[in-house]
């Protein structure tokens, strides 16, 4: 047998695998909504404004019957007003007649349309509470965000089948700043040269609502 037959027949042997490996586990399906109260340097567009913060999208979980630690994944599509940037009024600016001057381009989350995906480990301590901690990435225009994140989740319907919760997280977020060194004489543009990329960690803190249906 070939090594291209032998991952053909692993393959095949894992998807065998899945519908036992479902019937023993409690599969909840659902649809998450947030909203990012706030947030640091990274995260809060430069000159401020009145951003659209919400995002919305599935939930999808996993865990063993009767257990109370789960496997969740969860995906977002936020979508934000551009209210420009602090940098380009700057650049309105009259350039020095001599000298050097540097041009920030800082990377905040809040400044575009992105998407989060991540994943997370959440442990039920009660019937109505859970704690979690995991992982993901905000898919960015121009630059993508990394991010950990902790959660507290109060669920007021906790049903066999049927789970609303309301939840906090707290969100460390990595992000990146361009800078540019420019020099002028006679008011002339005679050199333009890009300095390394600096990233830095934010925090942000998002207040989520979360419906969920278990099917298995």
């Amino acid at each position: 047998m070939t090594r291209r037959w032998r991952r053909v027949g692993a393959g095949l042997g894992v998807l065998m695998l899945v519908p036992g490996f479902l019937a023993a586990q409690r599969v909840g399906l659902g649809v998450a909504g947030a909203w990012m109260a706030t947030g640091g340097r990274q995260v809060q567009t430069i000159c401020g404004g009145d951003e659209f913060r919400g995002g919305i999208g599935p939930a999808v979980s996993v865990a063993p019957r009767g257990g109370r630690l789960e496997l969740t994944f969860v995906a977002r599509a936020y979508r934000m007003r551009d209210f420009g940037s602090c940098q380009a009024q700057a650049d309105l600016l009259p350039p020095p007649e001599n000298g050097t001057r540097v041009f920030e381009n800082r990377y905040t989350l809040l400044s575009d349309k992105f998407v989060t995906t991540d994943a997370r480990a959440e442990y039920r301590l009660r019937r109505r509470v859970s704690i979690g901690a995991g992982g993901g990435m905000a898919w960015h225009e121009g630059v993508d965000f990394p991010y950990g994140l902790v959660s507290a989740e109060w669920l007021p319907v906790a049903g066999r089948r049927t789970t609303f919760g309301l939840g906090l997280e707290l969100y460390a977020v990595r992000g990146a700043t361009d800078f540019t060194r420019v020099t002028y004489a006679n008011s002339q543009v005679v050199s333009s040269e890009e300095l390394p990329r600096q990233w830095s960690w934010s925090h942000a803190v998002v207040v989520t609502a979360r419906f969920s249906i278990s099917r298995f």
